[in-house]
């Protein structure tokens, strides 16, 4: 998987909250390291507890249900993709 550039800028216009959220979820990732659209989610600790609270999370947030995106084997792999995806999810919704 690759991302553009221009893909990756707006990935990282995502909402405050959003990287929130993710920030939570990953607990390795160093503190004064910023969440970027190239964060890799298991690289930085999401595991299956964090990965759970995390959709949770953004669900609630976004008021968005992410059914068949879970099936997705890219869907944690960058912070990023995962925007994307909410952003799409969101889009289809309405």
């Amino acid at each position: 998987m690759t991302e553009s550039r221009t893909e990756s800028a707006r990935a990282e216009e995502w909402p405050d909250a959003f990287a929130a959220l993710v920030r939570e979820a990953l607990p390795d990732l160093p503190a004064e390291q910023a969440v970027t659209a190239e964060s890799r989610l298991l690289d930085s600790g999401l595991d299956s507890v964090g990965a759970v609270a995390l959709i949770g999370g953004i669900e609630d947030l976004f008021g968005i249900v992410l059914d068949e995106e879970l099936l997705d084997p890219d869907l944690f792999s960058t912070a990023g993709y995962l925007w994307r995806t909410v952003r799409r999810r969101a889009d289809a919704d309405g």
